[in-house]
Order: structure tokens, then sequence, then C-alpha cells
């Protein structure tokens, strides 16, 4: 009899099918109506792109590439199992140039919307928040996009005449002439968005390398805009945070030849200190002089004269600390042309004060109301002018534990130190007080 031994061996093992669509060069061709599964598990970050497009860059991803049907089209991740990005480009995988790119558009999935040039090649770059790899769903979708703006029209936001535009909107809308030598001028007939966080952008011309005319935020309309461009055409950008929307804008566009005396583009404020500004404009053909105005911000805009100069540039003395004011200015192009429509409103701040001269004997208190924001670095001096020494009295506040407020004794911070919130383990200054032992 014969005893016959058998081994048996088990073996348990995963294959795991990486991306093959991880490098630009072999991105996947998608269509209109197309929904592909995929996956970015094992991707490679190889020529991935670094720069932000729409959202900063990510997780390894794949890439796609779709060819222009001068639709709208949106590029959907909404159905995919983890936290998403998206960038569109176009170009070609040697030279890409940024079109847009989402983050969160549907919980932790992204989706984007371009309109499309017909023909064109965009690259569709699919990939991960963080370090977030998984599988995902690309739905592909084209639309007719709708019939640019025309002279005579009214443009609104994406709220209608009634309802209010949305979160993360960036719309860009170019409008030119319908005749030869006509241009477009933008009257605002309302006007509201969040103030200092939405945003309308003009640019006279084509595109928005364009001269810019003015950023435009709140509530105050800005004065009708014309365009001075060879082309006649217009262009604004409307750029909308996360958070908070108002009620936008109503547009009414209109088309007429040019007018005889071209109003001055390109108002600019530059060297901002507390008291003063510099103010300058681009000249246009015809411009024999100008006037200009400076107002509190929200003042209604000039009926009537500026202030005469024969050069574009000014400096605005003696103004008040940290206030907000609106600049106006005007061409004149003599007896024949007259005046220009005025140019405005530009907006700027005045820095707050930092220098002071106390006077002791005078009993002056100085009252400070001071928030600070990230990456500040702010200073005060403050001299007795008669060699008493002063008290500092925190009369309420509070400072991060990351961030420092350090007091001197003496005019600059050579001095002995007298405080330092962290120092003294600190966050809520109320009731400190610190006197000087010089002047």
């Amino acid at each position: 009899m014969k005893n016959i031994t058998t081994a048996l061996m088990c073996f348990s093992f995963t294959i795991t099918i990486f991306a093959q669509n991880d490098i630009c060069t072999d991105a996947v061709s998608v269509s209109c109506g197309d929904s592909v599964t995929g996956t970015t598990v094992g991707a490679t970050s190889t020529g991935a792109p670094t720069a932000s497009c729409g959202t900063t860059s990510g997780a390894p991803g794949v890439w796609y590439e779709f060819t222009g049907t001068g639709q709208d089209i949106t590029f959907s991740l909404c159905g995919s199992s983890y936290d998403t990005k998206i960038q569109v480009y176009s170009g070609d995988c040697s030279d890409l140039i940024c079109v847009d790119g989402n983050d969160d558009s549907c919980s932790t999935q992204s989706e984007v919307s371009i309109t499309s040039v017909e023909n064109e090649s965009y690259f569709v770059y699919v990939f991960g928040w963080s370090s977030s790899v998984g599988d995902y769903t690309l739905d592909v979708s084209c639309e007719d996009a709708p019939e640019p703006p025309a002279c005579g029209d009214t443009i609104f936001d994406s709220g209608g005449a009634s309802g209010n535009y949305s979160n993360n909107e960036l719309i860009t809308v170019t409008v030119f002439p319908e005749n030869t030598g006509d241009v477009v001028t933008f009257t605002f007939i309302s006007f509201d968005l969040e103030s200092g966080w939405d945003f309308i952008t003009v640019y006279n011309g084509p595109d928005t390398s364009s001269t810019e005319v003015g950023e435009f935020t709140g509530s105050t309309a800005p004065d009708p805009i014309t365009s001075t461009d060879a082309t006649g055409a217009l262009t604004f950008v409307f750029d909308s945070d996360g958070v908070i929307n108002a009620s936008g804008y109503e547009i009414l566009v209109t088309c007429a030849p040019p007018p005889t005396c071209l109003a001055p583009t390109g108002l600019t404020i530059s060297n901002i200190s507390g008291t003063t500004a510099d103010f300058d404009w681009e000249t246009q053909n015809g411009n024999e002089s100008w006037e200009y105005v400076i107002v509190p911000a929200g003042d209604t805009a000039p009926t009537a004269s500026g202030i005469f100069t024969v050069v574009n540039s000014t400096t605005f003395t003696d103004l008040d600390f940290l206030t907000t004011y609106d600049v106006y200015v005007r061409a004149y192009c003599g007896t024949e042309d007259g005046y220009s429509t005025w140019s405005g409103p530009k907006t700027f701040t005045t820095t707050q004060q930092t220098d002071y001269t106390v006077d002791c004997g005078a009993n002056e208190i100085v009252n400070i109301n001071y928030c600070y924001t990230n990456d500040d670095n702010t200073y005060w001096v403050f001299t007795s002018n008669d060699g008493y020494p002063l008290k500092l009295t925190f009369n309420e506040g509070t400072i991060d534990d990351f961030d420092n407020i350090t007091i001197f004794d003496g005019a600059d911070n050579s001095g002995t130190v007298l405080f330092n919130n962290n120092d003294a383990g600190l966050e809520d200054l109320s009731g400190v007080v610190i006197e000087s032992t010089s002047t």
C-alpha cells in the first residue's frame, strides 16, 4: 500500500489597476453627454499643475481632453466617492492655460462650467483635496450658450430682476457695438453688492487685458461708463465670494457714436498716507485740461465744476486719518467740444495716525480704536510736549497669543521694553496700564 501525501497551498491576492491617464499627454477623450468612471488611486503627480487655477493644487490626478463645441460645458464630479477637485485648461500639454477650476461645488465634490470655443482643445484635470484619492464619476453636459448681450439690452445678475446673485460666481461679460464706429455705454440702473467682498470690475475694451476702468463694490452705483477703445467694446467681470450675497446689478447697455470729448480713464491712487495721496489718470485725444473732485466716500457724484489742472496728476493734502474718499475727474476739450462726463469714483482710504505729540499741559487725552488684521505690523509713537511721562491705558481689547504687542520706553524700539503681552501671559488687555519713564 502506498501512502500519497498531497500538499495544499492557498493564495490570496489583489490585483489593483492603476490610473493610466495621469499624464496630460495620455488624456482620455470625452464628449458631450459622456459619463465616465475611474480612480485616482495609484495616480502619479508627474507634470501635475502646481499653480492655482480656480482652486489650489492637491493630490495626484488624471487627465481628460475635450474639444470645444462653442457651447456652455459643465464637467461634474458630483457623483464621486471622495473629496474631489477639478481644473480646466486650454492650450496644449506643454503650455497649459488656466480656464477655471472648482472645489466643493456639491458637498465635497466638484463641478465647473465653461463657455467653450469651437474646435479648441480643453484639458480637464480630476484630482483630490490634500491627499485624497478614490473613485470618481465625470459627467460632461453641454448646452447652447445664451446670446451675448447687445445694444439696448438690460443685463441682470444671476438672480434676475428680483432675486439675489449666488455665492462663488465669476462671470465675464463683453458687449460690442452693432454699428462700426459706435461705442458701448454701461449705465448702472441698480447696484448692490456685498461691500468689500463682491466686486464688478469694468475694462475699457473686448477682454480683461484691456485697461481697467474701475473696480466697484457696495451699494453706490458707478457713473455711466463709455468705451474709448478702438473696438468700442466694454467688458465687466463679476466676482462673488462664498458667504453673503445681495440683490446685485442691473446694467442698461446703449450704443452710439463716441462723445466729442472723451472722459479720462485709468484712474489711479498711490502713495497713500494718513494725510496725503497721489492721484493720476490717463489722458484721451482732445483733452486740453481737467477738473477733479475729492469727496467723502458715498457722497453724490459731482454736478458742478471741480479743481482745475493742466496736468494729469495731483497730490491730495490735508486729508483726515483713516478716512475713505471718492475721487472723480473730467476732461475739457475746448470751447467746441466742451467737457467730458465725470470718470469715477476711485475710492481709497487713508492710513491710521501713528505719530502723536501729546499736550500734557492741556490734559490732552488721545483715544485710539484699532482692529488689527493678518500680517499687520503697525506702530505708534507718543511724545510728551513738556517732558512729563505718559500713561497708556488699555480700556478694552484682546490679542491672540500668536501675536505680539510690545511697548518700549522711548521714541523707538531701542528703548527698554515696558510690556509685552506674551511675556505677561495676557490675551485680554483690558485694564492694562503702562507708564513711561522718559518723555
